[in-house]
């Protein structure tokens, strides 16, 4: 039987939760120590930091939690359409030339757009729409990141071809009991990672909560209570005795239809 599109499962008009997390090719270690060359990637997951505080600010998407490993990724997200929805087309152009600049500044980053290239997609309304729809749309955050996380890898490697393995696999979460445990699986990682012992001992969590307040200050008022309980959980000493697991949690995860890749 054929999977479902993920079109079919993540409406772009629709606010949603998701558990997406995406794999480097054959599990190899290209954001950490690899074991065989002996080289350090570390320095690859401050580029994904880097890129979600700006997809964060950007994007119509909260970034509620998320895990950097040496080999795979995970991110908790939420999509805001009916926030994207109460931007004027010029903020619209705005944000998305912000993340697709025409001009670079020499360090890479966007420089500000102009007034004639903010008219460029305000004043199509086809385009601008379709724009406006992207804003909020998961697969297109997953989209970008994914692309330049390999690009800028492939450069420093003078290598070609793949960088993750597949398209990036999503989960949507469906209720607060749901976001909770995939929270707490989220935050575990590095410790079953034995990356560190103790939350407090990364410093994931500590950028986790930094995105949020970044989140927070570009769409103010927007956290409803499932979030305040979120960040009440992460921050108790559940975490420290919690079964990692999905299948031996209390709480379980409610898996969507498979989604196809």
């Amino acid at each position: 039987m054929a999977r479902m599109c993920r079109a079919e499962v993540f409406d772009p008009a629709e606010v949603a939760v998701a558990h997406v997390f995406s794999r480097t090719v054959r599990r190899c270690f290209l954001m950490g120590v690899d074991p065989v060359s002996g080289k350090n990637f570390d320095h690859r997951k401050r580029w994904i930091e880097q890129y979600l505080q700006q997809f964060a600010a950007s994007f119509g998407i909260d970034l509620l939690c998320f895990s950097l490993l040496s080999n795979h990724f995970h991110l908790i997200l939420r999509s805001r359409p009916d926030v994207v929805a109460t931007w004027d087309d010029e903020e619209v152009a705005r944000r998305w030339l912000m993340l697709c600049p025409h001009r670079r500044k020499p360090d890479g980053t966007a420089m500000e757009p102009t007034q004639p290239e903010i008219n460029s997609i305000a004043g199509c309304p086809i385009k601008r729409e379709e724009i406006r729809s992207r804003l909020s749309d998961i697969s297109w955050w997953m989209r970008l990141l994914c692309q330049r996380v390999a690009m800028r890898a492939n450069r420093e490697d003078e290598e070609h071809g793949r960088f993750f393995q597949d398209r990036y696999k999503a989960t949507r979460l469906t209720d607060e009991a749901s976001l909770l445990a995939c929270a707490a699986y989220v935050d575990l990682n590095p410790i079953r990672a034995a990356i560190c012992e103790r939350l407090e001992e990364s410093d994931l969590s500590e950028h986790a909560e930094s995105m949020l307040q970044v989140r927070s200050q570009v769409v103010p008022d927007q956290w409803d209570q499932a979030m305040s309980d979120l960040s009440e959980f992460r921050r108790t000493e559940a975490h420290d005795s919690w079964d990692w697991e999905p299948e031996n949690m209390s709480i379980k995860i409610e898996d969507s239809p498979a989604l196809a890749t």
